[in-house]
């Protein structure tokens, strides 16, 4: 942000602060907007940090775009379960987001009715073959990964992919996943 070419800098999550930027910018007014860093009369402005979202308040992605103009993407569907992450490897990104919200309430799950709602939807809409859950560790709550496969293999019942972290898989776990249709992990 202290450079000339910058405007705007998104710090946090951007879900909410983005579309109040846009339209702030559309409406041309200057206004406090949380997460946003601006800069006026060539002071840096410091949007104050909003908590992090309970992610089942979010809508479903809009991926019409992408499904209507490239059918190739029909094949399968991306999906995030979860954001964050329980870690906080030095390497990586969320132990950035850690450390913005105190380490506190980052890393959480949506709840299994809301993904599997968004699953549905995106069946019926776009007909995938197959889904692969984004998350950065899909395995990081066996007590949440208990209810949601069962409902998974019932309700959705494509084969799928995923993210796990290999110290939390066990022989179990492994049956979960395998059972509810995980082809692939990575």
């Amino acid at each position: 942000i202290a450079k000339d070419c910058v405007d705007y800098v998104c710090v946090g999550e951007g879900d909410r602060a983005l579309p109040a930027l846009a339209l702030a910018l559309a409406a041309k007014t200057q206004v406090a907007i949380p997460n946003i860093w601006s800069k006026k009369d060539g002071e840096i402005v410091k949007g104050e940090l909003a908590p992090p979202l309970h992610l089942d308040t979010l809508e479903f992605a809009d991926k019409d775009l992408f499904y209507s103009r490239y059918p190739f993407f029909r094949g399968g569907y991306l999906v995030s379960a979860s954001r964050g992450c329980p870690f906080a490897c030095a390497y990586c990104a969320n132990n950035v987001y850690a450390g913005l919200y105190g380490g506190r309430g980052y890393a959480r799950k949506r709840s299994p009715g809301h993904v599997l709602k968004e699953l549905a939807l995106a069946k019926e809409k776009w007909g995938p073959v197959f889904v692969h859950f984004a998350d950065e560790v899909f395995n990081w709550d066996l007590a949440w990964l208990a209810d949601f496969l069962p409902h998974y293999k019932k309700e959705i019942g494509l084969p799928f992919s995923c993210f796990i972290y290999p110290d939390l898989l066990d022989s179990g776990m492994a049956s979960l996943l395998r059972e509810a249709g995980c082809f692939k992990v990575q």
